[in-house]
């Protein structure tokens, strides 16, 4: 640990530009084995998933909502499904369970699926739905594709999911 931690500064030293390292909670003490590399990286960030809320202070629906304008602004999607509509929203929140990561790998498929299908370029909740095929879901779902299901029956999951602490 203590030689791939020496490498890991020498080789920062060595490219000059920043770059941010993440890991799992096992690797939170990382910095304790090594000075150069505990001044090298002085902060600590520690990310979770989002919550589901639909108000305008949502952390979840302001962050799909910005990259939803993003992407609108630099693909040309004519007027194809948005990602801060409810149904898609609550949808991806049950797919991920708020997950950054998985948003990011559902997302970009989907975007992916759109632009590689021939006729208009629109993006579509089915291109979610097929997108979502290719993961592994949370069990809860028991292999059911949440762009499948209602609004109602999302917001029902998401309701359970929010009363259990462990999940």
């Amino acid at each position: 640990r203590v030689d791939s931690l020496a490498w890991i500064v020498s080789l920062l030293n060595t490219l000059r530009i920043p770059i941010i390292l993440s890991g799992t909670e096992e690797c939170i003490n990382i910095r304790d084995n090594n000075r150069a590399f505990a001044r090298r990286y002085p902060y600590l960030v520690e990310l979770n998933n989002f919550h589901y809320s639909e108000g305008p202070d949502s952390e979840f629906y302001s962050m799909l909502q910005k990259l939803d304008s993003s992407m609108y602004q630099l693909t040309p999607l004519g007027l194809g499904a948005h990602l801060n509509d409810r149904a898609i929203a609550s949808a991806l929140y049950v797919a991920t369970n708020g997950n950054i990561g998985t948003l990011r790998l559902i997302i970009s498929d989907a975007l992916k699926y759109c632009l590689n299908r021939n006729g208009t370029m629109s993006l579509t909740a089915n291109d979610f739905l097929v997108a979502t095929e290719y993961i592994d879901l949370p069990e809860r779902l028991s292999a059911t594709n949440p762009f499948t299901l209602s609004y109602s029956e999302l917001k029902e999951i998401i309701n359970e999911k929010d009363g259990d602490p462990d999940e």
